[in-house]
């Protein structure tokens, strides 16, 4: 079997697992966070705060994209979700942790982000979120591993072309 076969082996891996732990947290928040019940147009969650007044893990329903985006707009994420993952199914073509490191596994993290809340896009028609920081007296957007598998990607990614550790 060629090198370049087993890096694609451990690609896939690496999404599948990558895919199958930001599905199971959302499912334990699903299960053990949200009452099952609303109030109005909002969920009722049980939080769970883990470090008072910086972290706690909350139930969130986002039907956009990062900071609520585009509310409600699913044909535009699905739109495109299907043109990211053609994009990154080309640029797996240079795959290859041995020259571009950094490269790659930005690669496979967008992968595993973009894929990850297509699924929620699809199954509940909103994205499952759940990982609720106050920074600084900031609220931030809640966001779930999906969406930290796409904003390091996306770093990594920046970074790799920035200092030429990537093909691009």
């Amino acid at each position: 079997m060629s090198e370049k076969i087993k890096m694609y082996i451990l690609a896939i891996i690496l999404i599948i697992v990558g895919i199958v732990i930001d599905q199971v947290t959302k499912a334990i928040v699903i299960k053990h966070i949200f009452t099952g019940t609303y109030n109005g147009a909002l969920p009722i969650t049980n939080d769970i705060t883990v470090i008072e007044g910086f972290f706690k893990i909350t139930y969130a329903e986002n039907t956009g994209g990062g900071w609520s985006i585009f509310q409600g707009k699913l044909w535009f994420f699905y739109i495109v979700t299907i043109i990211a993952l053609i994009a990154f199914g080309y640029f797996m073509k240079d795959l290859n942790f041995q020259k571009y490191p950094i490269y790659s596994i930005s690669l496979i993290l967008m992968i595993i982000g973009t894929i990850g809340n297509f699924i929620d896009r699809i199954i509940h028609q909103y994205v499952v979120d759940f990982l609720d920081f106050i920074i600084f007296g900031y609220d931030f957007p809640t966001f779930n591993f999906a969406d930290m598998c796409l904003t390091t990607g996306v770093i990594g990614l920046m970074i790799a072309i920035v200092f030429h550790k990537s093909p691009a």
